[in-house]
């Protein structure tokens, strides 16, 4: 369900908190999807400062994790944006210092659209709802259309490597695996956080359709993956591809592209 907030003055953030609705001026973004998420929709002029892994030409404060919290304060915003999956003492610190901190969550496909009214909502921008409502129709567009050639496969997230972090069973990206009749295979692993570690033998045994890649050096890995035995389909995406972001729908595309005409890894 989308929330839209029409009758009220205030949005809510993930955490329960109130804020008015205004023309914020001086935003600072915690995370790269949040980022790309305002310049998609034409709120990008309101950033003053973003993380070091943003990639626009804005004050940098660090990252999601260790963001420059005196620096944060210097800069005097009217509101910080960051995730529910960043640093609780670091949202705590900002708030005793007197700092607005908006907090959003992503956990379900849905959350991308939801999160994007409730920003629009939040920095008094609704004419730009236009922009979410197109973006809305194209991105569940694809989500229809990967449905055909994803239902049923086993996914496996690969972040990182020969340490490998993985998408868990409340990750935003087991979510977007269950919406296209996938299966995350390791969703029988539980764990609190969106990420869990596993090891390279834990993975043969597993032995998913389709690996996500989305690490610094791709090719490498799959090379010696196929070379353990794995006779999976392996997907390279940018961790942009599959964070809650609009490039979502690219990670979708070159999934469908990826199933309708699998590359044969020569030999």
């Amino acid at each position: 369900m989308f929330l839209t907030y029409d009758c009220y003055a205030v949005v809510i953030d993930s955490l329960g908190k109130k804020f008015e609705q205004k023309r914020y001026t001086r935003v600072i973004s915690l995370a790269p999807s949040i980022t790309e998420t305002l310049f998609f929709m034409g709120l990008g002029d309101r950033l003053i400062g973003v993380t070091r892994y943003c990639g626009v030409e804005r004050e940098i404060v660090g990252g999601i994790y260790d963001p420059d919290l005196e620096k944060i304060i210097k800069l005097k915003p009217d509101l910080v944006l960051m995730l529910k999956m960043g640093s609780y003492e670091n949202y705590e610190y900002l708030v005793r210092r007197g700092v607005k901190v908006f907090v959003l969550d992503y956990k379900r496909v849905d959350d991308i659209v939801d999160n994007m009214f409730k920003l629009s909502r939040l920095l008094k921008g609704e004419e730009k709802e236009e922009i979410i409502r197109s973006f809305r129709y194209s991105f569940y567009a694809s989500v229809r259309n990967a449905i055909q050639f994803a239902k049923g496969k086993r996914f496996f997230f690969l972040y990182s490597y020969p340490l490998i972090y993985t998408a868990s069973s409340n990750s935003y990206a087991s979510d977007i695996v269950r919406r296209i009749g996938g299966i995350n295979v390791v969703d029988h692993l539980k764990s609190p956080y969106q990420t869990l570690t596993v090891g390279v033998e834990t993975l043969l045994k597993l032995s998913p359709d389709i690996i996500v890649l989305s690490t610094e050096n791709n090719k490498l890995i799959e090379e010696e993956l196929r070379n353990l035995g794995l006779n999976s389909t392996f997907i390279s995406v940018d961790p942009m591809e599959i964070s809650p972001s609009v490039r979502i729908t690219n990670f979708l595309l070159k999934l469908i592209s990826n199933l309708k005409s699998p590359v044969v890894p020569s030999r």
